[in-house]
């Protein structure tokens, strides 16, 4: 695993560049659609709920703590989720480059 720097800011535009990041919203998104993939939806007087929907509106202190552990893996730049391995990946590259020149 590399030590990256990410208060550097040239790694920072080089990350923003060349690695895809995702904003919070899609990751909610992608944390809702795991949710919904597990879960069963739920039928209560004729109305049907999704189980993401349940979560977030019954208690959105679980939701969080869930999406939290969802998002374990990533690390948040700014408002931009990065893949833990995909940011170390270019922390290599970045200093691969900067040493070539």
């Amino acid at each position: 695993m590399s030590s990256y720097d990410l208060k550097n800011k040239a790694f920072l535009e080089f990350l923003e560049e060349n690695v895809t990041g995702h904003s919070e919203k899609e990751m909610e998104e992608t944390f809702d659609a795991m949710l919904d993939e597990c879960h069963k939806p739920y039928t209560v007087g004729g109305c049907t709920y999704d189980p993401s929907d349940i979560l977030r509106n019954v208690d959105p202190t679980a939701y969080r703590c869930g999406f939290n552990d969802y998002t374990a893996e990533y690390v948040e730049v700014g408002n931009v989720f990065y893949e833990e391995s995909e940011i170390d990946k270019a922390w290599d590259f970045f200093e691969e480059e900067c040493e070539s020149k």
